[in-house]
């Protein structure tokens, strides 16, 4: 009885070693195996390193196209486009936008009018800025051709129209 035990015994051991013990560790003593998983882990660090330079030179490149909008302020211009500001700067335009892009999530007309709402909103902290003047006025002011598309831009990025964002400002004011 204790041999037919034993026998059981390593007979079930003999079965746990040859269906439950992965097959990875078998192979894993195969150079070649070896040599083909360190080159695919290689391959994916480089992979890996080459994204973050290309991330790290959008970075790069945003930081200096919101330097060159924050002092210059081109988009006061209202015929500024890509095109114009790739000529200025001697950069691709598809690259510059992609860089707009990936850092900010807008595409280079969002981030345009991103900044001019901005640029609006900052100017508003001195009320003799929007004092006598219309909404197209100021709409001018800050770049844009038409008073409709500063109206449907600013309430999209603040979520109140120009005129209602102006009313309580004069609301805080009194």
């Amino acid at each position: 009885m204790i041999s037919s035990l034993i026998g059981l015994a390593s007979t079930l051991v003999l079965l746990f070693a040859i269906f439950l013990i992965p097959d990875f560790l078998f192979v894993a003593k195969d150079p070649e195996f070896m040599e083909d998983e360190f080159l695919e882990e290689e391959e994916q660090e480089e992979e890996d390193y080459l994204d973050y330079i290309s991330r790290q030179a959008e970075n790069d490149l945003f930081v200096k196209v919101n330097r060159f909008f924050d002092s210059n302020k081109p988009f006061l211009d209202p015929d500024f486009t890509l095109m114009k500001f790739e000529k200025t700067v001697g950069l691709s335009g598809r690259y510059i936008s992609e860089a707009i892009k990936d850092v900010t999530g807008m595409n280079f007309p969002q981030y345009l009018n991103q900044c001019r709402v901005n640029y609006f909103k900052q100017k508003c902290a001195n009320p003799e800025f929007y004092q006598d003047k219309t909404i197209e006025e100021l709409a001018q002011e800050i770049g844009y051709k038409s008073v409709n598309n500063f109206y449907i831009h600013f309430k999209k990025i603040e979520g109140v129209t120009p005129k209602d964002f102006l009313n309580s400002l004069e609301q805080g004011n009194d």
